[in-house]
């Protein structure tokens, strides 16, 4: 397994975490908004070290910023989702490592005490889709980019965290349909569902979320914070109530045959 190891670059912006001479998370600073950028290759894969950096990266940014920005440095891929060819030859141990990560990730950035917004400048599907999710906003460029949960496909439930989130963004019949199926939607469509807020030109993506994030961010904090907080707090309850039960299913399913069956075949795209 490639491992990470943390650096910070302070000329022009700061950089967390690095896979080789690869920045896998680097930060600009607008003002008090925190443009967070994925920079794993042209997809944005996620593994361990991509998680790892993007949960101290939130630590970081509580303490700099008033709102954050995630969004790619490419505008092919916001995030194709987890690393399959990485992380299917991990043992139950390794595998569950990175899935208590992720799982903490979606946590955390769910419940960050600021304004998030995911800038999706191109494809934001399986964990991609889930990273946006646990956003507050999401804005999508037009055209043929795609969202979607096709966990299903795969042979593996809805990641717990994200299952909820889901819920309480679109209602649960629209959940329903979205992961029975697990089927991508283009923004339109994710627009019509309520899985994004605003469709725009690909080059007005950013700068309409930090236009936005500014905004938000301005507002009074304690009661911006405590809004959120409102909002978000059952849902995290009912998250931490049965995570370890729903870890326990989601193992089980991975590591079984028809789910290897599918993941092979899944690789083959990466």
């Amino acid at each position: 397994m490639i491992k990470a190891t943390a650096t910070k670059v302070l000329a022009g912006g700061k950089t967390m975490g690095r896979e080789g001479d690869i920045e896998l998370v680097s930060i600009e600073y607008h003002g008090d908004v925190a443009l967070v950028r994925l920079n794993r290759g042209k997809t944005n894969a996620i593994n361990l070290g991509l998680t790892q950096k993007l949960r101290e990266t939130l630590k970081e940014v509580q303490k700099t910023s008033k709102s954050l920005i995630l969004c790619s440095s490419n505008d092919k891929f916001f995030s194709i989702g987890w690393d399959i060819p990485e992380l299917y030859y991990l043992d139950r141990e390794g595998f569950a490592e990175f899935y208590r990560a992720f799982t903490g990730l979606q946590v955390d950035l769910y419940t960050l005490p600021m304004p998030t917004i995911a800038a999706v400048t191109g494809h934001a599907v399986a964990g991609g889709c889930i990273l946006a999710l646990c956003c507050d906003y999401r804005y999508i460029a037009d055209g043929k980019k795609l969202m979607g949960l096709n966990e299903v496909k795969l042979g593996v439930p809805i990641p717990y965290p994200v299952d909820c989130i889901l819920r309480s963004i679109v209602g649960t019949r629209l959940a329903r349909t979205i992961t029975d199926f697990g089927e991508f939607y283009l923004p339109e469509e994710s627009l019509k569902m309520g899985i994004v807020d605003c469709v725009t030109q690909l080059e007005e993506v950013v700068p309409l979320c930090e236009e936005k994030a500014t905004v938000l961010g301005a507002l009074p904090e304690k009661a911006r914070v405590a809004i959120k907080r409102d909002r978000t707090e059952p849902v995290e309850r009912q998250i931490l109530q049965h995570l370890e039960e729903k870890e326990k299913i989601f193992l089980e399913c991975w590591f079984s045959r028809e789910a290897r069956i599918m993941l092979e075949e899944q690789m083959k795209k990466f």
